[in-house]
């Protein structure tokens, strides 16, 4: 699996002399990719970023990364867009590598691979995180329900009829019984209607172009059933940019709530705050 890598996230802390196969590397680069930074990861590596983006580019590296281990060092760039199928599996760091044996084709690979984050590559990030949370606010409302029936009821036929001296205002010989009874009632129809919500979210990177706010929105309905978004298969009318003034109230209303929340806390309805500018709403 691919190890994404937060720019807030990056250790300032952290550094230490590199070797010249890094250092030459980093040179080259700082002179043929504009806006680009880099930040001390290992002797042998470096974090590749923009100080304006949520997500490293990636790293590049100067040593022997090949498995196999002979000693042979490579000028290597570990970044999201790449997939080398000589290392099949996601699960080796390797199938995310190019690695070269000259500094000019290491510096041609890391023009063509070190990409900032596209939105689809922030949703297949974090998506999963809200999923896990809106599951877990499902599974919290079921378990009330079925804890509250266990405890009371031993059949369906038994449930039909508390339901009804409910909705028919029944005076309760037992007030406290009775209270349960409601209670459970309620707890039922908070089940159902649980149980038949849909994930619709709208993912909202906020940034300063010009002086200005700016918003991508990237519009995922379903969320809950999604679990790789492709470009390819993905309608361009769910993608838009606004402004500060163009911003739909809908999503400005929502996105000021969620905008206070702290990073990684979701709440149900509204939205989670991924953190770095980056928001999921629900609407």
């Amino acid at each position: 699996m691919y190890k994404a890598k937060r720019v807030s996230e990056i250790d300032d802390n952290l550094t230490g002399e590199q070797n010249d196969g890094v250092k030459n590397f980093i040179h080259r680069l700082s002179k043929e990719m504009r806006g680009i930074d880099f930040h001390y990861r290992s002797k042998n590596s470096s974090w590749v970023f923009m100080e304006d983006q949520p997500y490293c580019m990636g790293w590049i590296a100067f040593g022997d990364y090949r498995d196999t281990g002979k000693g042979i060092e490579n000028y290597v760039v570990y970044s999201h867009t790449i997939r080398n199928m000589k290392y099949s599996s996601g699960h080796s760091d390797q199938h995310y590598m190019a690695m070269a044996l000259h500094l000019k084709n290491g510096v041609k690979n890391a023009k063509r691979y070190l990409k900032n984050f596209t939105m689809f590559d922030i949703a297949n990030e974090t998506l999963s995180s809200v999923r896990q949370r809106f599951s877990s606010e499902r599974f919290k409302v079921r378990q009330d329900a079925d804890d509250k029936k266990n405890k009371m009821f031993t059949s369906t036929a038994m449930y039909r009829e508390m339901e009804h001296l409910v909705n028919t205002d029944y005076a309760f010989l037992d007030p406290a019984f009775g209270q349960q009874v409601k209670d459970y009632i309620t707890s039922q129809q908070e089940k159902k209607v649980s149980e038949a919500k849909h994930l619709n979210l709208h993912l909202i990177k906020v940034y300063e172009k010009l002086g200005e706010q700016h918003f991508d929105v990237m519009q995922i309905n379903d969320a809950n059933k999604v679990y790789k978004l492709r470009p390819d298969e993905f309608s361009p009318e769910l993608m838009k940019t606004y402004s500060n003034v163009t911003l739909p109230q809908a999503l400005a209303g929502k996105l000021s709530v969620v905008n206070i929340l702290s990073q990684d806390q979701y709440v149900e309805d509204v939205g989670y705050a991924v953190g770095d500018g980056i928001y999921y709403v629900s609407l």
